[in-house]
């Protein structure tokens, strides 16, 4: 599947291309915030695209979540 799918929420998700800057922006991310290699691949698409929210199935207390450049939320999260 290619190009932009509105999911039923509202929500879209993308088809972003790699390049150098977006591995570069990764690398950065995963200093200054200890992520795993894939954690920042994965941050600096959404990054990137331009997304408002990157919600993994990470749980809360990961590195991913003190990142400030994407809101972050957690599957595990409680609507309370």
């Amino acid at each position: 599947m290619t190009g932009s799918a509105p999911a039923r929420s509202g929500i879209i998700a993308e088809h972003h291309l790699w390049s150098i800057s977006l591995v570069d922006s990764a690398k950065l991310l995963a200093q200054d915030y200890g992520l795993a290699a894939m954690d920042a691949i994965h941050l600096a698409v959404a990054i990137a695209a331009q997304a408002d929210v990157f919600i993994s199935g990470e749980r809360l207390g990961k590195p991913m979540f003190r990142v400030r450049e994407i809101a972050t939320q957690s599957l595990w999260e409680t609507n309370a």
